[in-house]
């Protein structure tokens, strides 16, 4: 993610997000990450897939 945001965002792009995706055979979650200047965090944590509309949604405001 920093080397994205170093070397391939253009200047009109927000800061990178990075999504990890787990899947189970009895279950399934979501990570999201954002960077900050201490480093990349986990920002949200899913245990539950949202509906595709509402996920779809939520990575329109990045």
């Amino acid at each position: 993610m920093r080397w994205l945001d170093k070397y391939e965002k253009h200047e009109d792009e927000k800061t990178p997000i990075g999504l990890i995706l787990f899947a189970e055979s009895s279950r399934e979650q979501i990570e999201l990450l954002e960077m900050h200047k201490d480093g990349i965090i986990v920002t949200e944590y899913w245990t539950d897939l949202p509906p595709k509309k509402q996920f779809e949604e939520k990575f329109i405001h990045y």
